[in-house]
C-alpha cells in the first residue's frame, strides 16, 4: 500500500463544544524533536501547519512499537479517542497487513471494515506515515465557525 506524501495525519477528531474541536494528531519526529519534547515543548512546521505541542497536548512520542501485542499496542488500545464514536467506526482496509504494509483482499477488491479500536487505527495510520522510528501523538484544539 502507498505510504502518504504529508507529514503528519489526522487519526481522528470531535467536537467538544460547538465552539471547539479535538484533533487527535500524529507526526514523525527526529531525536532532536524529541528532546525538545522531554523538554515539555515543540514547535514544528508539518506540510505548511505549524504545531506548538506543550506537554499536556502529548498522549505519547518517542520511538513507539505499534506491533499487535507490544506493550505499546495494549497502552494505545486502551485509550479512549474513538469513545465518542456511536453507530459507525473509522474506515480501514480489512485485509491489511501491519507488518508488511499490504492489502491482499480476495478478488483484488479492497474491503473496507470499521474500527472502534485506537490501536488498529494508530497502526494502520503509522504504516501510511512511512513506520517513523519516532513519533509524536498529541491533541490539538482547534477553534470552528
Amino acid at each position: 500500500m502507498p505510504t502518504t506524501n504529508l507529514d503528519y495525519q489526522l487519526i481522528c477528531s470531535h467536537s467538544i463544544n460547538k465552539f471547539e474541536k479535538e484533533l487527535i494528531v500524529i507526526i514523525p519526529i527526529t531525536e532532536k524533536e524529541e528532546k525538545q519534547l522531554d523538554k515539555g515543548f515543540l514547535q514544528t512546521t508539518r506540510d505548511n501547519q505549524t504545531f506548538n505541542i506543550h506537554s499536556n497536548e502529548i498522549i505519547c512520542y518517542g520511538e513507539i512499537d505499534f506491533n499487535t501485542g507490544s506493550e505499546d499496542y495494549d497502552v494505545i488500545e486502551d485509550m479512549k479517542w474513538l469513545d465518542h464514536l456511536e453507530a459507525k467506526g473509522i474506515c480501514i482496509p480489512s485485509d491489511y497487513n501491519y507488518t508488511n504494509h499490504t492489502c491482499y483482499p480476495p478478488g483484488r477488491k479492497v474491503r473496507w471494515t470499521e474500527t472502534f479500536n485506537p490501536a488498529v487505527l494508530a497502526q494502520y495510520i503509522h504504516a501510511r506515515l512511512g513506520k517513523p522510528e519516532r513519533c509524536c501523538i498529541f491533541k490539538e484544539k482547534i477553534n470552528v465557525k
